[in-house]
């Protein structure tokens, strides 16, 4: 099976989740046998990076989106990123390589349809890592306007659509009705096998990062989308309180940031290559995340790797809420679980197995194969 999945997003030491997700599968399709080349149409702000093998057998690309450029005009006009682009893709030369033949041809979001759809392949699908209008919730109606309308024709043209939540689904399925949309969420990878011989104590961990010795360690990873910026504002106000404070402190991994300045037992970790050791001297996770769409991509890392999450209603979304290790609560709430809550339920690695890239992987090979069947007995 020859795959070729098209992407914006640059794929080599970014931080968001996204990407981990189609980095994720593209190998995981891989390792299944797939033939993938994975394609990144970059802001022209950016230098394409050599093309390298991610994994065997998949390869990774990047070019230049000119068009890409407009994405400076649409803001200016109160647009989102991409409201021209989106729209404009169909006039972007393509790349010589991808003028050969594909089995299968993944657009991830649907910002790259308009560039799916000039590439010969036999199946063409779209991965909705969001719904768009709900994504964009920041933007008046008419803003959005243009990505909506791109996300529908993309919605109703493509074989097959691959959402990340059930939520999407239901909404993907009124605009394409009587036609199924498959979800798959996102996943993670387990890295606890990888530090067996870790024996960095808590101590050591602690002194490291300035934490007091009495306090416990709440722990937020996130990337710097405007969703998660929102969430870390919201930690600002929650740790500021002196119960807080004198109790409690937060690590912040990832490339999240506020222009404000945060409280002293907030501490900035910047990004991490490895997660584990905050994984293990961490108490609780903390998703504090009430707007957006797909699903959280750190959420299920965290659960996966052992470490227990409190996370608001919307937050969870993408995700079975009965998942041990799971703690639901409104934001308001938080404070009350953080100080009266001295014990937290951990995650069940039996329960989240089907959650493991290496599953959703398998899941999404086998999708894609059926599909590929279903076409070619249609011709």
């Amino acid at each position: 099976m020859k795959v070729l999945v098209l992407t914006h997003h640059r794929l080599i030491n970014n931080f968001n989740g996204a990407v981990t997700r189609i980095r994720s599968l593209a190998e995981q399709l891989a390792h299944q046998g797939a033939q993938v080349t994975v394609w990144s149409f970059i802001s022209p702000r950016l230098s394409p990076l050599e093309s390298q093998e991610l994994v065997p057998r998949c390869s990774h690309y990047e070019s230049q989106n000119q068009i890409q450029w407009l994405d400076g005009l649409s803001s200016r006009l109160g647009f989102p990123s991409y409201s021209l682009t989106s729209s404009l893709n169909t006039f972007l030369p393509l790349p010589r390589p991808l003028k050969e033949t594909f089995d299968i041809v993944i657009s991830e979001s649907p910002f790259l349809w308009q560039i799916a759809k000039r590439v010969t392949g036999k199946v063409k699908v779209l991965s909705a890592h969001n719904h768009e209008a709900m994504y964009h919730d920041g933007f008046s109606p008419r803003a959005v306007a243009l990505l909506k309308r791109n996300e529908q024709r993309a919605i109703k043209e493509a074989d097959l659509v691959v959402c990340v939540s059930e939520e999407d689904k239901l909404i993907f399925e009124k605009l394409r009705p009587g036609k199924l949309i498959q979800s798959l969420p996102n996943g993670f990878h387990n890295t606890s096998t990888e530090h067996l011989n870790s024996r960095e104590s808590t101590p050591k961990f602690k002194k490291a990062w300035g934490i007091a010795e009495n306090h416990r360690i709440a722990l937020y990873v996130a990337s710097d989308s405007i969703h998660n910026q929102r969430g870390l504002q919201a930690l600002a106000h929650l740790f500021v309180h002196p119960e807080i404070k004198h109790r409690w402190s937060l690590l912040v991994v990832g490339n999240v940031q506020l222009s404000e300045s945060l409280p002293e037992n907030i501490i900035s970790c910047g990004v991490q290559n490895h997660l584990f050791p905050f994984f293990k001297e961490s108490d609780v996770a903390l998703n504090p995340v009430c707007s957006g769409s797909g699903s959280n991509v750190k959420l299920i890392e965290c659960l996966g790797n052992g470490l227990a999450v409190l996370t608001t209603p919307f937050g969870v979304r993408g995700f079975n809420q009965n998942l041990k290790g799971l703690h639901i609560a409104p934001l308001e709430l938080f404070r009350n679980r953080l100080m009266d809550q001295d014990k937290w339920s951990h995650p069940d690695s039996k329960e989240l197995a089907s959650y493991e890239w290496g599953q959703l992987g398998n899941r999404l090979f086998e999708l894609l194969k059926s599909s590929l069947q279903t076409k070619g007995k249609m011709v």
